[in-house]
């Protein structure tokens, strides 16, 4: 009997257990021989016994014309089929200088060329930081290193796709911060939003706006200083104020306060003000300084929905 059973696994796990040396050798050989093609770099693991199965394609051709990287991307597509025991994919191309598109799913020709057009079209519109597009039934576009605000990103990105199309979108810049932002956002309302957030007397660090409204945001003092529970109070009880959250739209606050630490205890806090969800804790109330617990339970009291 053990000996039918082991058999019955070995087959079952027959699949998992394929060499696929010479297929990603041979995929990497091909691809690198195409027209436009700069490199590529292929990984891969099927390990059953520890559970790793997965494909990881990146391939660079910056300068490769349209035509080029549709061949490029139907030949991946076919050569593939090879690799049918591995569900985990990656696929990433570099097609500019700023520029990534890539998949974990969604590895189709249209798609992938609609993606590529708009990275480019974006790098060559937006003077600095890099884009990447993943491709997906809502793609997930980041934004990095960029030396302008957060607004010049997000308008470019709005006029590739269209005011009312969907998409996620991140955005880091080196000096203003960072945005995620599920789209669509009309820019009417992202106008009104930036306005209420210029007002709020603390400096943004990361700002979540889903459904047209900000959802999250990190905060911390625009000056050093010793902390202060009553400005902090103040001026965290101002900032809920201004953005005025609701049941249906709560706001997570979360702040940091400059100077960071009271005797080695941290000067930090978080509400959920409107709403009531801290099932997953950021902040314990035993590493919080005194003044820091003292402020995030007047501002729990006032503002969060707990009873």
């Amino acid at each position: 009997m053990l000996a039918a059973v082991a058999a019955l696994v070995l087959t079952a796990c027959s699949s998992l257990l394929t060499d696929y040396r010479a297929e990603a050798e041979r995929l990497e050989k091909e691809i690198s021989a195409m027209p436009g093609v700069q490199s590529v770099d292929v990984a891969y693991v099927s390990d059953f016994f520890l559970g790793d199965h997965y494909f990881r394609l990146g391939a660079h051709l910056p300068d490769a014309t349209e035509p080029q990287i549709s061949d490029v991307i139907n030949r991946i597509k076919e050569l593939l089929r090879n690799f049918g025991g591995l569900r985990d994919r990656s696929i990433e191309l570099v097609v500019g200088d700023r520029a990534r598109v890539g998949t974990t799913k969604y590895f189709e020709v249209a798609p992938f060329l609609d993606a590529i057009r708009n990275v480019r079209q974006y790098t060559a519109s937006v003077p600095d930081g890099g884009i990447f597009w993943d491709v997906r039934p809502t793609p997930a576009i980041s934004v990095s290193d960029g030396k302008t605000s957060t607004a010049e990103p997000l308008a470019a990105i709005r006029a590739m796709i269209g005011a009312t199309t969907a998409a996620h979108v991140s955005i880091e810049t080196t000096e203003h911060g960072q945005w995620s932002v599920d789209l669509p956002l009309s820019a009417e309302r992202e106008a009104e939003l930036r306005r209420q957030l210029s007002e709020i007397p603390l400096a943004t660090m990361m700002v979540v706006i889903e459904d047209s409204y900000v959802s999250e945001l990190s905060v911390r003092n625009r000056v050093p200083s010793t902390f202060d529970p009553d400005l902090a109070y103040d001026q965290l009880a101002d900032t809920v104020k201004k953005l005025g959250p609701t049941t249906d739209h709560p706001l997570r606050l979360r702040w940091t306060w400059l100077f960071f630490y009271t005797d080695g205890k941290a000067n930090e806090g978080f509400v959920h003000a409107a709403g009531c969800d801290y099932s997953i804790p950021t902040v314990f109330d035993d590493a919080l300084s005194g003044p820091a617990l003292t402020v995030q339970r007047r501002m729990r009291d006032e503002f969060d929905t707990c009873q």
